[in-house]
Parts: structure tokens; sequence; C-alpha cells
């Protein structure tokens, strides 16, 4: 059993949590704000994987946020914690805590699962000068802590993503169950997934350039971006609680939408810092996002590309793709993540199988720890 410690809100004085006086020798002073909508006689307590004691800054006046803290032993390779009120743990993975640091956590009770939300029935785009529903996963905990704000992932051909009765191919991405499972395994931050939905133009919407081979297919590929960049994403950073910096900012597609991902994100990097590109039509073109891909600038320090396709496929060429993002810097395990998954298909059940560690990779598990509310705001 994994031993814990734990202590009330009352027991402590506020002095230990400032450092004043100077931690013990050989330990670090290590600081747990818990953020969430408090009410007046919770009893909020933290314990943690090593135990060590947790005591409460008492003096805080913020009746949003607990203070904890702990002398950590510089020995101490690594500590987890959990958040409880009135004996009652949280839900989700516990936090990781950075030995000496302050860690800001955002802790929820109520369940462990996400909720679908039609954000916009018939979202007009006046770029395309069409309609298409918008619908939004919430993850666990999003209604309950409105401290919290969230990254978020736009993903294309909405209605294959998380029902198969709306798919038209009949089969689903189950994103929605993928984001569960990792958040509350760890593996996966709570991020908002937005689902933009397909219309009749699909094929035009999902490519900037003509291809010989389909003379009838017309480009509004850039028409498309424009819409999620300039008419999409600021409604819904109005509308959600969104964090808006390209770090916290993904964009996911299959086939031809993971071709228009990845134009995107070469148009927009500023917008776009996460990007997959599963089973990308590479061919498009001529492959001229290959082109694309390596005329570009080297990742910056928080971009993560991630692409993949199945052994059973042809004439994708996504590894040409991930050749040319190295060929100007990207490193795999860092910026870049390229799959061939084993046995994998042009399907919609293929891409689900990957799809957990698309999340994985893209938004790792409790990426929000250690950021303070300030540091969440909805600005850039």
């Amino acid at each position: 059993m994994i031993p814990f410690l734990t202590l009330a809100l009352t027991a402590t004085l506020s002095s230990v949590c400032t450092g004043d006086p100077a931690p013990p020798a050989g330990t670090e002073l290590t600081v747990v704000k818990v953020h969430y909508p408090m009410s007046t006689g919770d009893v909020w307590m933290l314990k943690s994987s090593p135990g060590y004691e947790w005591m409460r800054d008492t003096e805080v006046a913020d009746r949003s946020t607990a203070t904890f803290c702990a002398y950590v032993p510089t020995t101490t390779a690594a500590v987890q914690v959990r958040a409880y009120r009135d004996e009652v743990a949280s839900k989700g993975a516990m936090y990781p805590v950075s030995r000496g640091k302050t860690v800001h956590i955002y802790p929820y009770f109520s369940t462990d699962s996400g909720q679908l939300t039609t954000v916009f029935p018939a979202f007009h785009s006046n770029a395309l000068d069409n309609d298409r529903t918008i619908w939004a996963w919430l993850p666990a905990g999003y209604s309950e802590n409105p401290l919290r704000r969230h990254p978020v992932i736009y993903m294309h051909d909405g209605c294959n993503l998380f029902d198969a009765a709306l798919s038209i191919t009949g089969d689903e991405w189950e994103v929605d169950e993928a984001v569960d499972a990792g958040i509350a395994k760890g593996a996966v931050d709570e991020v908002i997934v937005i689902f933009v939905n397909r219309t009749g133009q699909r094929m035009a919407e999902y490519v900037p350039v003509t291809d010989p081979s389909y003379p009838d297919v017309p480009a509004l590929g850039d028409l498309y971006v424009r819409m999620l960049v300039e008419e999409l994403k600021p409604r819904i950073d109005a509308t959600l609680r969104t964090r808006t910096d390209a770090a916290s900012t993904g964009i996911i597609g299959s086939s031809l939408g993971g071709l228009i991902s990845v134009h995107a994100a070469l148009r927009h990097p500023q917008i776009f810092g996460r990007v997959g590109a599963l089973s990308p039509s590479v061919f498009w073109g001529n492959r001229f996002i290959a082109s694309s891909a390596a005329a570009s600038p080297a990742p910056g320090a928080s971009t993560r590309l991630y692409i993949d396709e199945g052994s059973q496929e042809s004439n994708i060429y996504a590894l040409a793709l991930a050749d040319a993002f190295r060929s100007v810097g990207y490193t795999d395990g860092t910026t870049l993540r390229y799959v061939n998954e084993a046995g994998g298909y042009h399907t919609e059940p293929s891409w689900a199988r990957r799809m957990p560690g698309v999340l994985h990779y893209l938004f790792p598990g409790r990426s929000n720890t250690a950021r303070a509310p300030s540091e969440l705001s909805s600005e850039p």
C-alpha cells in the first residue's frame, strides 16, 4: 500500500509556506495551490505519494485557493498529490509535483466522464458561404471547476469521430472514449475537442491545391483554414474556457483531413502548435505538402507533430512527409512522432486504435500542472 500522510486545513501557520524560516537541511519547500470554487465549511486535505506532511496556509484570503506546502527531501525523485474535499478524493489521475516548486492544480469530484455539447447547430462561414454543425467534447470537470482553462483540439470530419450512428462509414474514431480514458489514467491532459462537421464539399474544403487526377475538385482548402482561424476559433474562445496559445491548440485529421491539418499548421504556426496527421493524403497535388514541409522553418520549442499510416495502406507517402519535416530540424521523440501501425488500414477503426497514442503525444497528461491562473487566461 502507498503511504499517505494527511493534514486538515486548520492545522498550520501561514509562515511555513513562505519559506521563512528556511526549510530543514536536505529538504526543499514544495507548494501546491488547489484551485476550486470553495464553500465555507469545506475541509480540504492533500495526500501524496510518497507520503509527506502537507501543511495548509490558513491565512490566505482567496476563497478559491487552498495553499499547502511540505518539506520534500532532496533525495525524492518524484511526488504525486491528490486533493480531498470533506474526505472525498478528487477524480482523475494524481498530479505530478516538482520538488521545490509551486504547483497549481484544478481538482474535480463529480464524474470521470466528459460531456458532448452542440456548440453551434448551424455555424455559418462567410469565407465558404455554408453552414455546418460544431460539437464539443468537454472534459470531465469542465462544468464543476470553472477556474480551469483547457487546451483545445480542432478535428475535421466531425460526424465520424464520436458516434457510429452519425458516421458516414458506420464506424467512429471513439475520440470521446479515448479522451476520457486518457484523462483518467493521467496519460492525456484535460482537453476540449471541437468536432468540425464536414459538408457536401468535403474534398474541396480539405485541399488547398488542385490535383490533375481530380479535375472536378476545386481547391477551397485555404478558405476552409480561414474559416477555422478567423471565424470558428474566435467564437470557440469566446464561448468556452480555452487556452489560446499555440502549444495549447491542436488540429487533427485523417486522409485529406490530415493533409489540411498540416497545411493549416504551416500557414498558421502561431495558432496551431500541436498537429496530428493520420494517414495523410500526401500524394495530393504532386505531393505539394511534402515540398511545403521541406521549405518550412525549423520547429518551435513547443511544436509537436504526429504523422502516421497503416502497413496495409498504399500511396499516401506519410513517411516522405515525416522525412521532409526531419530535413528542416524536426526530431523524433521531441517535435516529431512517426508511426506505421502493423495491420493498419485507411479506416475509422484503425484511426480509433491509434487515437490514444496521438492524444498522449500531443497533449500529455496533467501538462497544465505548475501553471497559475494568470498563466491560463484567455489571452495568447
